[in-house]
């Protein structure tokens, strides 16, 4: 992996969620998270960024969590999740704006 390929990458990456999610994009732009490797934090990797005017997450560096903050999260959604089918992406849309079941399984 080099810089020039991660770009690549971060171009195809954006076009998709200009497709898939234009709202997402468009609303508040995206909030990225990446790891320190060099590819990451080049010059080149850096000015990509900022030209698809995406927020970069900070990320402490040798971490092994995306943020240790974040655990208790992902580990309820998991639980949310688990057994449930869904036959569309608004399905899912919709189990996940209803805060008030979501909301039951964080706690």
């Amino acid at each position: 992996m080099n810089s020039e390929l991660y770009c690549a990458q971060l171009e195809m990456v954006n076009e998709k969620l200009l497709k898939i999610r234009p709202a997402l994009v468009n609303r508040r732009g995206v909030l990225f998270l990446h790891d320190n490797t060099k590819p990451h934090i080049s010059k080149m990797t850096q000015e990509k960024i900022k030209e698809l005017q995406w927020e970069v997450l900070t990320h402490p560096p040798y971490s092994p969590n995306l943020a240790p903050s974040d655990f208790n999260l992902f580990r309820s959604m998991e639980h949310f999740f688990c057994n449930q089918k869904f036959k569309s992406l608004d399905d899912v849309d919709l189990a996940v704006s209803q805060p008030e079941i979501l909301f039951r399984w964080i706690r």
